[in-house]
């Protein structure tokens, strides 16, 4: 097995049945909370109408908007804004893409902790606060860089199977 866990082998990537998967991050899109690479972070991300929905404030918005657009990926961020109803929009991810700046000041990470408990699969970078909920294919996934990120994001996305073992063990 790959550090991914996929003990799969002789199957392509383009033979793999993509399976709709829902990304998204709940939280600040103050660059002090959110990577400042965020955008150059899913990069390399070559699903099939991927896309990111980002729950939050709209600081920066024009920002990430802007990268998207220079790195050829117009449309890869979905902008929620601000939202009451943070259960159902949980419930309408599958996937959290919660990669933080590795200098943020965080320590609990409530949202983390709220997606968790509602079977979101977290995919987070290896920063301290993230790391102690976050064990890799355990509960979650753990990436260093962006293609460990767009490896993740296909096999979140090609097997539905371990996404939701992950969800389940992410809410136990």
């Amino acid at each position: 097995a790959d550090r991914w866990g996929d003990t799969r082998t002789g199957a392509s990537d383009a033979s793999r049945r993509f399976a709709s998967c829902r990304f998204g991050y709940l939280g600040s899109l103050n660059l002090a909370k959110l990577h400042p690479d965020y955008v150059a972070l899913l990069g390399e991300v070559e699903q099939p109408g991927f896309k990111v929905r980002l729950i939050g404030d709209q600081l920066n918005r024009e920002r990430l908007e802007r990268q998207c657009m220079n790195a050829g990926h117009p449309g890869r961020l979905e902008f929620a804004g601000y939202r009451s109803d943070v259960a159902g929009e949980l419930q309408s991810l599958d996937v959290l893409l919660y990669l933080l700046n590795p200098c943020h000041y965080g320590t609990a990470e409530i949202a983390l902790l709220e997606a968790m408990a509602m079977g979101v699969v977290p995919v987070v970078m290896p920063n301290p606060s993230e790391c102690q909920v976050v064990e890799h294919g355990v509960n979650g996934l753990v990436v260093r860089n962006a293609g460990e990120l767009a490896q993740a994001v296909r096999r979140l996305s090609d097997d539905p199977a371990w996404r939701r073992s992950l969800g389940e063990r992410a809410a136990a």
